[in-house]
């Protein structure tokens, strides 16, 4: 990784750094996937979930607790995110 990272044009410590971001993500989108089961939750679930919270001091969590959970694509989005803002910075 650190070879990718230097080929796209950052310094030594900057794909070190790099390279310790994206690693940080990869582990924890496993500690995520393996604490959480092996189903997401269903319609029902996320909508007692989000009956827990007052919907006007929490607007936003509630949307965001009516999301779809797709790990394979939030795990993709953050680690093209994590790539771009590496790129960015160099």
């Amino acid at each position: 990784m650190m070879g990718i990272l230097r080929e796209a044009g950052l310094s030594p410590t900057q794909a070190l750094a790099g390279m310790n971001a994206i690693a940080s993500a990869v582990r924890g989108a496993a500690a995520m996937v393996g604490a959480s089961g092996t189903e997401p939750p269903s319609p029902e679930e996320l909508e007692a979930l989000a009956s827990l919270f007052p919907a006007d001091e929490f607007p936003h969590l509630i949307e965001a607790a009516m999301c779809p959970q797709d790990f394979d694509r939030d795990f993709e989005f953050g680690v093209r995110a994590l790539a771009k803002g590496l790129l960015l910075s160099r």
